[in-house]
């Protein structure tokens, strides 16, 4: 093999089961195929979006030890949010072990914000409070709609499942977010 490559794992809101396991899989595979050695010339990195915290106190640590790893996550999403006790892998406020070369030692957990949205920032900024009759579509703009709103700015993607309310004069760039209810006030 050759030295110096990197393997990045980037896993969706979809796979839950294999956002943390994946990786850890892939550079467990890695250190065995150079002979053992924790630290190879291979390294395995993540972006992880919208993980749920997931492992013991055991998991957590050798994930730790072994991925360079980077958590993004909305801040009114509820899914990265639960569980979370100090011992989880990246719960807010936490940094996170990196072996990232430059002198880079930890990666603070990343919280993509209601300012960070491309469009309708006020909108996303309500989802602070849940009303009980939009909870189905509070949780698919927090949990779905969000990531793909918040990187569709970086690649100017018009099916970006941005739009909250309705909004004519942005329709032509961007789409709604399915199922939330744009015609009545929200919370």
């Amino acid at each position: 093999m050759n030295s110096g490559y990197a393997v990045t794992v980037m896993t969706g809101q979809f796979n839950n089961h294999l956002r943390h396991v994946l990786p850890r899989a892939a550079q467990l595979a890695v250190n065995k195929m150079t002979g053992g050695k924790r630290h190879s010339s291979i390294r395995v990195d993540t972006v992880l979006f919208a993980p749920p915290n997931a492992g013991s106190p055991a998991f957590v640590a050798s994930f730790n030890n072994l991925v360079n790893a980077r958590r993004i996550a909305f801040e009114n999403d509820i899914v990265p949010q639960v569980p979370c006790t100090p011992n989880m892998v990246a719960c807010p406020g936490t940094l996170v072990p990196t072996n990232q070369p430059g002198n880079v030692t930890s990666w603070p957990f990343s919280a993509v914000t209601n300012a960070s949205m491309p469009v309708q920032q006020v909108p996303w900024g309500a989802m602070t409070s849940v009303s009980l009759k939009h909870t189905v579509a509070f949780l698919s703009a927090s949990h779905i709609c969000s990531y793909s709103c918040f990187t569709s700015q970086f690649v100017g993607d018009k099916n970006n499942y941005c739009l909250l309310l309705d909004d004519l004069s942005l329709v032509g760039s961007n789409s709604y977010c399915g199922g939330f209810p744009t015609n009545t006030p929200y919370p």
